[in-house]
């Protein structure tokens, strides 16, 4: 079944474009391409029908937060240049700030204020910078709360602003139904492609418009015409991808000699839908800018964020402001104070005399207030993110948290809040130190139990996979701790980052999807662990081009394979009752059990996992990948990303598994040179039964017998 929808929208004759370094839709005739809110709790929108340039203009609403650029460009050091862009007031105050900003380290190039009218006007700055090489973005930064609407943005070398002209020819904007390009069943997927002709001329068309999804048959194709300066709207209905799983679909415009004009990807994810979050959920996520409505769509039923600091809550001392902390709409809010009571964040009057920490019965004063406001609106509050990193050069820092978290706990109680130690993932004396002088302070541990190395290279540089690193040994460490205290026990933040050049159905993006999986059911698997919160839902780089993001803005929101993976996750054991880890050898099987239900998660832990086929599978089983896709049973097999099957009859499916996983040749062997004369061999026997038998080198070293005990 194909449909296809064109519509053509009048528009304004453009110039010929050329000097805008900007690159893509900077006009926004087709939507809000690269620009996004920080830390959102609504989508960034266009409006059309008001713009000082074509038909179209971005609304930025200062008071739901800052919205900034991702489209990057390098400067060149002590360098004029300038940007330039219209804009006009809506409502509130009228003064705006502009900046290019280094997002990887967050300074800023030109500041700028701006007081806006109510009509277009056009605007510019220069930017010079003493930095080689700087990727900057442009950001339009808060001054007051305002609503405002900006429109042909540019960047140019010189000191003076240009005419505006268009970053390129031909601009499209593809859009999946369904908020963050997630579609819930039985809802059918539905592609929009907006696209804007800048500068192609008649004699180079018609167009030819394709869309595809690389693995499978889904393909559509139409051509049209479009003149300069309109816009046109295409719409395919893809039925053929209404069942669950990624699509990474790519759409393609070539002109009438077959030459790519623009290309972008637009991939989405269907998944059947949940049910409200729920106070038992499993999984929550750090807050980030992507919109906070699209949590939900993928299970997510906690948001971990911070608020308000210290000197904004009493910004003279014993003058206290109101804050209408309001708790995100459908999700359960779990706040964090981040670093309030790091010396140098402390306010002057608030500290011990003589000492930059703070003052307990200063800190009490602003608690009582924080919490005051708090109350009926979160269940518990994660008191200083990381603290075990934040006073590390304090000599008695681990002292200092402890009395802060003594001086907190009777305060937060008596507004129903409960404490949060939300240590880093290391293993540290701070934290048993803590937990020994200040434990009566402190209902639940929430360590940070990452993997080192975490960042997944398009060079194939080495990343620890969620069994190894430090994930694994953090969270035995951390879950006995929880035991031995008596505490609850969830994890604060985890997650993995992927070089933002990977493309979204590259090996390395389903790699990071799987690892990510992993990691939620390795944790499902202690019983001690309540909660999942991992980092973060969109483009937070770290240390370079690596994204946390599991979703990437890439002309619009787009998500990864992991957002995919995540949903399945949320539907597998989100609400299971039980989690028991049946197989922790290079092999790893996890039952869990609902009710009268049992299913299970099976995947290859091995350094160059292999493929293990089940070929006796028993009816029932229903076989389902890492991202709820259905898999034939003749063709199911344990793999690197995780595999889920039910079981109907009692044993039936364990049984197979075990059968086949069984049937494996015994043993692996590795060796390597340790010296010149040193050679290690590490034979592993991953049978069910021990294994007895003799090893030789031809020269080297004599037959011997070798006894390996079984899964050792």
């Amino acid at each position: 079944m194909k449909q296809l929808l064109l519509s053509v929208v009048a528009g304004i004759a453009v110039a010929a474009w050329g000097n805008n370094l900007f690159p893509e839709d900077t006009d926004f005739e087709t939507g809000t391409q690269n620009f996004r809110y920080y830390r959102s709790t609504e989508p960034i929108r266009t409006v059309s029908g008001d713009a000082a340039s074509g038909n179209s203009s971005l609304e930025i609403d200062s008071a739901v937060s800052w919205a900034h650029g991702r489209w990057g460009y390098a400067i060149r050091k002590d360098t004029d240049y300038t940007v330039s862009f219209s804009a006009r007031r809506v409502s509130g105050g009228d003064t705006i700030a502009f900046a290019l900003i280094g997002v990887l380290d967050w300074k800023q190039v030109g500041f700028t204020q701006f007081r806006l009218t109510d009509e277009w006007r056009r605007y510019r700055c220069r930017i010079r910078t003493d930095r080689a090489g700087t990727v900057l973005y442009p950001a339009f930064l808060p001054q007051e709360e305002i609503v405002f609407r900006i429109d042909a943005i540019q960047l140019e070398e010189g000191s003076e602003a240009t005419p505006y002209r268009h970053s390129e020819a031909f601009s499209i904007f593809p859009s999946v139904n369904g908020a963050g390009s997630v579609v819930h069943t039985p809802e059918i997927p539905r592609l929009a492609v907006n696209a804007f002709n800048a500068g192609v001329p008649p004699e180079a068309q018609p167009f030819t418009l394709r869309v595809g999804v690389p693995g499978t048959e889904i393909r559509r194709e139409c051509s049209f015409r479009l003149e300069k300066g309109k816009t046109a709207v295409m719409e395919f209905e893809l039925a053929e991808a209404a069942e669950p799983g990624y699509y990474p679909a790519e759409v393609e415009v070539l002109d009438n000699a077959g030459r790519t004009v623009k290309s972008s990807a637009a991939p989405f994810v269907v998944t059947a839908p949940f049910p409200p979050p729920s106070r038992e959920g499993f999984f929550g996520m750090q807050d980030s800018s992507l919109p906070q409505s699209v949590l939900p769509r993928i299970g997510v039923s906690y948001l971990r964020s911070g608020f308000t600091v210290w000197k904004a809550m009493e910004p003279r001392e014993g003058e206290f402001r109101e804050y209408a902390f309001q708790p995100p709409p459908e999700l359960f809010w779990h706040p964090t104070i981040q670093s309030e009571f790091t010396p140098g964040r402390v306010p002057a009057w608030g500290c011990k005399p003589g000492s930059t920490q703070a003052d307990p019965a200063k800190a009490a004063l602003f608690m009582e207030q924080l919490f005051r406001q708090l109350r009926g609106k979160t269940e518990y509050l994660d008191f200083i993110n990381e603290p075990d990193l934040e006073l590390r050069n304090m000599p008695d820092g681990a002292e200092y948290y402890g009395e802060l978290l003594k001086t907190a706990a009777p305060i937060a109680r008596k507004y129903g809040i409960r404490l949060l130690a939300g240590v880093s993932g290391n293993r540290s004396d701070f934290t048993e130190k803590v937990l020994t002088e200040a434990h009566g302070s402190i209902d639940i541990l929430g360590p940070h139990p990452y993997c080192s190395p975490r960042s997944i290279a398009a060079d194939g540089r080495y990343c620890a996979p969620p069994e190894q690193g430090e994930f694994a040994g953090s969270m035995r460490y951390h879950s006995e701790l929880a035991r031995k205290y008596g505490k609850e026990f969830l994890i604060g933040e985890l997650g993995y980052s992927l070089e933002e050049s990977i493309p979204f159905h590259a090996p390395e993006a389903h790699r990071h999807a799987a690892w990510l999986a992993r990691m939620f059911l390795i944790a499902r698997s202690y019983p001690e662990c309540r909660r999942l919160v991992w980092f973060t839902g969109l483009d937070r780089w770290e240390g370079g081009p690596f994204l946390y993001g599991i979703w990437r803005t890439e002309n619009g929101i787009r998500p990864l394979p992991a957002v995919a993976a995540c949903a399945q996750a949320a539907h597998e054991i989100d609400r299971a009752d039980a989690a028991e880890l049946l197989l922790d050898g290079d092999i790893k099987l996890l039952r869990l059990r609902r009710g009268n239900h049992t299913s299970y998660a099976v995947w290859d832990s091995g350094g160059k996992p292999e493929k293990t086929a089940l070929r006796e599978l028993p009816a029932g089983a229903a076989p389902r990948s890492i991202y709820g896709t259905a898999v034939r049973p003749d063709e199911a097999a344990i793999t690197e990303a995780p595999l889920y099957l039910s079981e109907n009859a009692a044993g039936t499916v364990l049984a197979a598994l075990l059968r086949a996983i069984d049937s494996r040749p015994p043993l692996t062997v590795r060796a390597w040179l340790r010296e010149r004369n040193h050679l290690k061999l590490e034979v592993k026997n991953r049978s069910f039964s021990d294994w007895k038998g003799t090893v030789a080198i031809p020269g080297v070293l004599q037959t011997t017998i070798l006894a390996v005990p079984r899964q050792s």
